[in-house]
């Protein structure tokens, strides 16, 4: 038990300190939220340092949160563990890695497992953690290791902030949370976990009630389930929301490629008999659209309704697409990180929200070279308008206003080639409306999938 009591949501209402860490988690409150805000102010500069060392630092994503899990382990703070061990998934950790750190000390020597810079970001959490002082030697390796000062700076301060976190869940007795940091009976119960399908390990996270209607998500390429944060909170409050990461990329395995449409789909259709999920409703972005194509096509018993946002049926630029995926075999996703992000969001909004481009931008960067070019393939050779004609689910086409790829008059064309389809365009957003508009993004999408719910009741 916690030595001091969870506020219930009734107790904490819906202030603009709530609704920020709401945002922040992607959801529901945790534990640890439920207990920080006994004192607003402290709860107020915990969210905004704890804010920026998970997602405002240059540091790459998959050393910090390494970093953080080494902490957790040597502070003996399982809730802390539990709760970034899938982090370190999706920013390019392996499971072997996550089993390697029951003893750090011991991991610090696995050169098979961790490269030279992970090894020396757990010697600075044990010296960090168990001894305080930091010798020079690790100091002066860090300093070699990582880009630059402000790298190093970055390391130290997410060891010394993590050792504060799991320090005071240890001494508070924060208990972990049934399935994965929600509240029975307060938040949206969730779930996670990989399962192997078709020779991938493909990672998933379920979360709202467990007796509401399935609605699965579907990435866009060079993005994790990450990219549906901002929309989780108002699409978890009525559906039973599964996120997953498409193979290469995430916390999902990175079978040898180039994969194909038809993989995808059947990675998909693989999971939910995993999870032992009969019928789901089904929004894609880009190439999860793609996917979800395939998927009405082929599976319709297996989808209730479809919406396909920023997508096509036909490449109309398969030229372009050679050069991004010969520029990525030969550069990496650092060479396109820049003309990705101005394709996706609209100058108004890379100026306005800076964080969240950067975010989207690690995002990219966590992705493996060898997932983005087996699923970039694939887009590239899209060529399957012929599987419209089969779908029959219910479909709403959605497109950004600026979307200078999947334009507006392209998504008008992949709705009139599927029976019944609507579509909408979506004001001041480009390719992922679903991050630019959220709001918007979310009502348009709910109304529709309410109305498809109410047809079916009637």
């Amino acid at each position: 038990m916690p030595r001091l009591p969870y506020l219930r949501d009734e107790e904490l209402g819906e202030g603009e300190l709530v609704r920020s860490i709401r945002q922040r988690r992607g959801g529901g409150l945790l534990h640890l939220d439920r207990l920080l805000l006994h004192s607003p102010p402290v709860a107020a500069g915990w969210n905004e340092l704890l804010g920026a060392v998970r997602t405002r630092l240059s540091l790459p994503p998959r050393l910090g949160e390494l970093a953080i899990c080494a902490v957790a382990v040597l502070n003996d703070a399982a809730y802390e563990f539990v709760h970034h061990a899938p982090a370190l998934l999706r920013a390019g950790g392996t499971q072997a890695q996550l089993d390697a750190l029951a003893d750090v000390e011991a991991a610090i020597a696995r050169d098979e497992l961790f490269d030279a810079a992970e090894r020396a970001v757990l010697q600075l959490a044990l010296e960090m953690t168990r001894r305080v002082q930091v010798s020079d030697q690790t100091f002066a390796r860090m300093q070699r290791l990582l880009v630059d000062e402000r790298q190093v700076f970055e390391l130290v301060t997410t060891v010394a902030a993590y050792n504060m976190v799991s320090r005071m869940i240890v001494a508070l007795g924060i208990e972990p949370e049934t399935a994965a940091g929600r509240r029975p009976g307060v938040d949206p119960p969730a779930a996670s976990g990989r399962s192997n399908v078709h020779g991938a390990a493909i990672a998933w996270e379920l979360a709202g009630p467990e007796d509401a209607p399935v609605l699965m998500l579907g990435n866009s390429l060079a993005a994790d389930m990450r990219m549906w944060d901002a929309n989780l909170p108002a699409l978890a409050a009525r559906y039973r929301v599964l996120r997953y990461d498409m193979r290469g990329h995430g916390a999902s395995s990175t079978p040898p490629g180039p994969y194909t449409l038809g993989q995808l789909a059947d990675d998909a259709v693989g999971l939910l008999d995993a999870l032992r999920i009969g019928q789901v409703h089904f929004l894609g972005v880009s190439l999860g659209g793609m996917v979800g194509q395939q998927l009405a096509a082929r599976f319709p018993n297996r989808i209730a309704s479809l919406v396909l946002c920023a997508t096509m049926s036909e490449q109309p630029a398969p030229a372009a697409w050679d050069d991004r995926i010969a520029l990525v075999r030969r550069s990496g996703l650092q060479a396109i990180a820049d003309a990705t992000l101005q394709r996706w969001f609209t100058q108004t909004f890379r100026q306005a929200s800076p964080q969240v481009v950067q975010r989207v931008r690690e995002m990219i960067l966590a992705t493996r070279t060898d997932g983005y070019l087996g699923c970039a393939t694939p887009i590239r050779n899209l060529a399957q308008s012929a599987l419209l004609a089969r779908i029959v689910a219910p479909t709403l086409v959605l497109a950004g206003e600026h979307d200078t790829a999947a334009t507006p008059a392209i998504a008008q064309q992949l709705a009139a080639g599927i029976a019944g389809a609507g579509c909408r365009v979506l004001a001041d957003a480009a390719h992922l409306p679903n991050i630019e508009q959220a709001e918007a993004f979310d009502a348009c999408v709910l109304s529709f999938l309410d109305g498809v719910r109410g047809a079916d009741r009637l």
